[in-house]
């Protein structure tokens, strides 16, 4: 379920567990977001094609800011997969530019460091980065 926002327009602290549809019905409210919610969409769709088990979503789309630039989301990969059989098989994902224009998001692994903060990814990406405190993200289970 997904949580009221907190009076600086986030989400409360920690991995709110939701469904698609949720973030859907919370957070698309304008043709604006229904663009990004739908390259989401395309990225769902894709990552359950290489068994990933879940997405984590952040950034400016998950907060009360009315056009957001893009969606932030790392994934889990899944059981038996890893690095090699996702680029064998979804290679966009490792391409930064060309996934940005297929899925309108910032797309990571969960489980990498991202380089300025030497945290996992699914670590940064519950840390404010204007006043560095904690702050929520969703997770949507894909199986």
């Amino acid at each position: 379920m997904i949580p009221e926002l907190a009076e600086n327009g986030i989400l409360p602290p920690g991995i709110h567990i939701c469904e698609i549809k949720e973030l859907e019905a919370k957070f698309v409210y304008n043709l604006h977001r229904r663009n990004l919610y739908n390259g989401l969409v395309r990225l769902v769709q894709d990552l359950k094609s290489i068994n990933a088990q879940a997405i984590y979503v952040d950034g400016s789309f998950v907060t009360a800011k009315l056009m957001p630039g893009d969606i932030d989301v790392c994934w889990d990969e899944g059981t038996g997969t890893g690095y090699e059989y996702e680029l064998a098989n979804l290679p966009i994902l490792f391409n930064r530019q060309l996934a940005k224009a297929r899925y309108l998001a910032d797309i990571f692994p969960a489980a990498i460091m991202e380089q300025g903060s030497k945290k996992l990814f699914i670590d940064f990406f519950q840390i404010d980065k204007q006043t560095g405190e904690q702050k929520g993200i969703l997770k949507i289970n894909l199986f």
